[in-house]
């Protein structure tokens, strides 16, 4: 049984993967940032910030 969408099915389904994939990148990118503040002037080692956004990527993923 195939069903055919329609045009206002279509741009939900773009609407919808749009705007995770902005909360996504917002999300990863502010836990990034706190980290990098937090560890400002304390270590140059970026492996930190890394992990950190490593760590947000792979816990966002499944949300």
């Amino acid at each position: 049984m195939e069903r055919n969408m329609n045009l206002a099915e279509k741009i939900n389904v773009v609407r919808a993967s749009v705007m995770g994939a902005n909360d996504g990148i917002i999300s990863v990118a502010g836990i990034v940032l706190g980290v990098f503040a937090a560890t400002q002037g304390r270590t140059n080692d970026n492996w930190v910030i890394f992990v950190a956004g490593l760590s947000g990527t792979i816990a966002g993923g499944p949300s």
